[in-house]
């Protein structure tokens, strides 16, 4: 059946393995799975990265923490399959996947439909070393792994990603218990991409028929119903309900991505990837592009800290303060360029666009078309910008990590 579906984007990194109390030696992976609440859809991993930054052995030795490469296998994320050997011994594994989901959307219902759980699966999967003699012997078998070794499940933990259409950039504490005791960091990164019509629905997202689905057979059915007019208000009243919910997105996007790159590189890490930590503000169709306030979110007062002291004399430091100073000059400004005042709807109270498709017919097959063409639009800018904010992770997973987890632990003292 048809529907029209918000597609998410939840991008999930495995930061780091510790081994604190595992009672024997041998292959450990971690597996992933996200699939909705209601057990109604599942995420298809879209995407799989390692961040090059990884330590690698000397040449010529075992890398006995990539014994096996990272793998996608059907919906299922496994981490690189690592040894353990030694009490409190810590395993770099930075893997990233991109798990790509669809949310059905009910007809003048967004909000509503956007507001969707799901359920983060990690197990920890174990492979005993015995029969083959040891970790010792591990070499002679590197070629024949998977058929010699034989892995079992030995603790599974369950996440709820409540809201998960909406930007989340969230630490995760995840912990192995009973007899094999240790821990992992992780990240988890989710953000609403685009909206797209599904004549008929893809069978790797869903397991069930969804009761977001209707009999409707065109996106025009959809957005205005079955009528063959449409009032100019109301087809710039639903409009303007997705767009904000791309530029919603689009802005944490884009406040987080210049956090991180504040935060998580220094100043050389900056100079070199001066094009690619750039950004511009939202452009919404038919608006022109002031390239004078090529944008950001502002930065916080403590982020520009560096940039007003005064540096020392040498030439390399003052080309760094130049690339800082580029940089701040191009992520300094509001956060979208607006066509005119009157398209901010109580901008002092939470920013809503009040947008328009700019239609004089009130024909709903030519709105319905002018709809896709502009959300479409809208979702390529939105996409760009979250490649950019994925990349930026992998060049920094530790620093990351490590930011997102301060916040965690503020979060939940804050809560005590």
């Amino acid at each position: 059946m048809a529907s029209y579906n918000a597609i998410v984007s939840a991008v999930l990194h495995f930061e780091s393995y510790r081994n604190i109390d595992l009672p024997h030696q041998g292959l450990y992976f971690l597996r992933a799975t996200l699939s909705a609440e209601d057990e109604t859809a599942v995420a298809v991993p879209l995407d799989l990265r390692t961040s090059p930054f990884v330590c690698r052995p000397k040449e010529g030795k075992i890398d006995y923490h990539n014994v096996l490469p990272a793998t996608v296998q059907g919906k299922e994320f496994c981490s690189k399959t690592f040894t353990i050997r030694y009490c409190e011994e810590e395993v770099e594994l930075n893997d990233i996947c991109e798990f790509r989901l669809e949310i059905p959307i009910t007809r003048n219902n967004l909000e509503a439909s956007l507001a969707v759980n799901y359920v983060l699966n990690i197990e920890l999967h174990f492979g005993c070393l015995i029969g083959i003699g040891g970790a010792e012997k591990l070499v002679s078998h590197m070629s024949n792994i998977k058929n010699t070794i034989a892995f079992e499940v030995i603790s599974v933990q369950k996440f709820v990603v409540r809201n998960i259409a909406k930007s989340i950039t969230q630490y995760i504490a995840v912990q192995t218990d009973k007899n094999y005791y240790g821990t992992a960091n992780a990240t988890l990164h989710t953000t609403l991409l685009d909206f797209r019509y599904r004549t008929v629905p893809l069978e790797p997202f869903f397991v069930k028929p969804s009761a977001a689905a209707g009999n409707d057979k065109t996106l025009c059915d959809f957005l205005f119903g079955s009528g063959s007019e449409v009032q100019t208000n109301e087809a710039d009243r639903i409009y303007s309900e997705y767009v904000n919910q791309l530029a919603e997105s689009y802005n944490c996007v884009k406040k987080k991505f210049i956090e991180t790159q504040v935060r998580c590189l220094d100043e050389k890490e900056r100079k070199e990837n001066f094009e690619l930590l750039k950004c511009q503000d939202l452009v919404l169709p038919g608006e022109v592009q002031d390239r004078a306030k090529e944008c950001s979110i502002d930065w916080n007062d403590s982020f520009d800290v560096e940039i007003r002291q005064e540096s020392s004399k040498t030439q390399d430091d003052e080309n760094e303060c130049n690339i800082t100073s580029e940089l701040y000059r191009h992520n300094n400004s509001k956060p979208i360029s607006f066509l005119s005042e009157e398209r901010k709807v109580n901008a002092s109270h939470g920013s809503k666009l009040k947008c328009s498709l700019r239609m004089l017919t009130k024909d709903t097959r030519k709105c319905a078309a002018k709809f896709a063409l502009n959300i479409s639009l809208i979702a390529g800018q939105v996409v760009e910008l979250w490649q950019r904010y994925i990349e930026l992770v992998t060049m920094a997973p530790r620093f990351v990590t490590e930011m997102l987890r301060l916040e965690y632990l503020e979060s939940i003292t804050m809560k005590k």
